[in-house]
């Protein structure tokens, strides 16, 4: 938050604007707190929405942006948020940080979980190859369900990694239906 003011007496106003771009070239500098995670490697940090002002001839009061993190083990949403407030210190204007969403992050002892090794198992039978294991920074179902106390939850799906959520996303028929041959060999082999 700055102090609006007409653009011809701008003395009078704190650009808001000018105090989030500040602060934007500090969060691009600023190295969180975090270790290293052997799947996920480092968490991930995208400005994707700014607004503010209400017109050219006049200083803005207020800017927004939106920023979306993805917190790998160890990081809490409460320490980044201090040190997302911590990056505001001694610049113009008030800044305040609300988080709008997330959940914490979490892992599965993948090295040795029976679920993981039976998925892996099964999953190179049916498939043909064996599963990739990777760390995703995004919320799948997997999530949901560690987080109501499933602790062995793991993700598995059919599709390419690299094609995952952009242009033209897309998995085969066939890959579709090797994938529920899976989910049925694992699901007879688990009861």
């Amino acid at each position: 938050y700055g102090r609006q003011a007409h653009a011809s007496t701008s003395h009078l106003g704190l650009n808001a604007i000018n105090a989030m771009a500040e602060f934007l070239v500090r969060l691009k500098r600023h190295l969180f707190r975090h270790q290293h995670h052997e799947l996920l490697g480092s968490y991930t940090v995208n400005v994707g929405e700014i607004s503010g002002g209400a017109a050219a001839n006049i200083v803005p009061g207020y800017c927004q942006v939106a920023i979306d993190m993805r917190l790998v083990p160890g990081m809490t949403m409460a320490g980044v948020r201090q040190e997302l407030l911590s990056l505001s210190d001694g610049l113009d204007g008030r800044f305040e940080v609300e988080i709008q969403s997330g959940t914490e992050a979490h892992e599965v002892d993948y090295r040795h979980s029976p679920l993981v090794a039976l998925v892996r198992r099964i999953g190179a039978e049916v498939t043909g190859q064996e599963p990739q294991l990777i760390g995703m920074g995004g919320n799948t179902y997997a999530k949901h369900l560690y987080f109501h106390g499933i602790k062995e939850a793991v993700g598995y799906s059919a599709g390419d990694n690299d094609a995952m959520h952009v242009a033209n996303e897309y998995a085969s028929i066939s890959e579709h239906v090797r994938l529920a041959q899976a989910f049925a060999e694992i699901a007879v082999e688990l009861l």
